[in-house]
């Protein structure tokens, strides 16, 4: 292509022969009643053959199938679907791990998404993953078009869709969800007591006692804080300080964000005090 230029690519494309159908067009696909045309039957004979809801004569179901294979007609997945009440289909509404900037979000959403696929294949789901406009939007209506059984998504504490399309009868389920959640959406959560737990054992296991918690954002109650997976935490770190009689005051910290740049200033305090701590339960890394 660089070397032809625009020119001559141009004017080799105007070489080609002529498709049978526009690149604007979308494709058609066949529908009974062209095979009914096609085989010479009703539009009803069509369908009672396709289902198998009654024989026909080997003439007429011949006809059928032969228009069949020649249209390359398949059945409606969604007619078939209503009749069933189930497409098997899943809406998926949460990031798109290939689009992804930051490393360790984009490690999150690739794993998320693994397990997704992984069990939908295992129980012969199909994954419809929604465009950007629809997953950043904030209107319920796009995932109520009767396409998905069901919806995964992975929204913000503050999205109203989910509480919209539960009341709508839509069955949803938020991962990586906080336990609060609207009424009729389900959700997976992590315990975040189990979390604190099995970072904090190792450290005391291997001798450590003064160890100390650098928590997410405003994590304690009585600073307002609204990031319910740093509350928890911090909930599960003084939970186990108490169990082994190791809390002490001034050994946790709240950083302003998840943000790196605001450790250093409180590990310097720490290392500022007469018994520092040896050890620290990051909330997140």
């Amino acid at each position: 292509v660089i070397e032809w230029g625009r020119e001559g690519l141009q004017s080799r494309l105007q070489t080609f022969p002529p498709t049978p159908m526009s690149y604007q067009n979308r494709f058609r696909k066949p529908t009974v009643s062209h095979v009914a045309e096609r085989a010479g039957v009703s539009v009803t004979t069509v369908s009672h053959v396709v289902n198998g809801v009654r024989a026909y004569s080997p003439e007429t179901e011949a006809k059928v199938r032969k228009a069949i294979a020649e249209l390359n007609y398949t059945p409606s997945y969604i007619a078939k679907g209503a009749r069933q009440k189930t497409n098997h289909v899943l809406g998926v509404c949460t990031n798109d791990p290939g689009r992804t900037v930051d490393g360790s979000r984009k490690r999150f959403a690739e794993a998320l998404w693994s397990g997704v696929a992984e069990e939908a294949d295992r129980r012969g789901f199909s994954l419809l993953h929604y465009a950007a406009a629809i997953r950043t939007g904030t209107e319920p209506a796009p995932f109520l078009d009767g396409f998905v059984d069901g919806l995964l998504m992975l929204v913000q504490p503050e999205d109203s869709r989910p509480a919209a399309l539960a009341a709508a009868g839509l069955p949803v389920v938020l991962m990586a969800a906080s336990p609060e959640l609207p009424d009729g959406v389900g959700g997976v959560c992590v315990d975040e007591g189990l979390v604190a737990a099995t970072a904090l054992d190792p450290l005391r296991e291997a001798g450590h006692r003064r160890i100390a918690h650098l928590a997410g954002p405003e994590a304690r109650g009585e600073l307002g804080g609204t990031d319910g997976i740093a509350r928890r935490r911090h909930a599960g770190y003084e939970a186990w300080a108490t169990r082994h009689g190791a809390f002490r005051p001034g050994f946790v910290r709240s950083v302003g964000s998840w943000d790196p740049d605001s450790v250093a200033d409180q590990l310097a305090d720490w290392l500022a005090l007469p018994e520092p701590p040896t050890a620290v339960f990051c909330a997140n890394d």
